[in-house]
């Protein structure tokens, strides 16, 4: 039982990861994009 427990961990982590990376890349292109058109 808690290797299954810790195999859920590690999968819900994982998605929160790559949510948190898609919301900076996210913001990453915003800013990439505001500063294409400062320039």
């Amino acid at each position: 039982m808690a290797t299954d427990g810790v195999h859920v961990d590690s999968a819900q982590s994982k998605a929160m990861n790559l949510q948190v990376l898609k919301r900076q890349g996210a913001d990453i292109m915003e800013i990439m994009d505001t500063a294409s058109h400062v320039v």
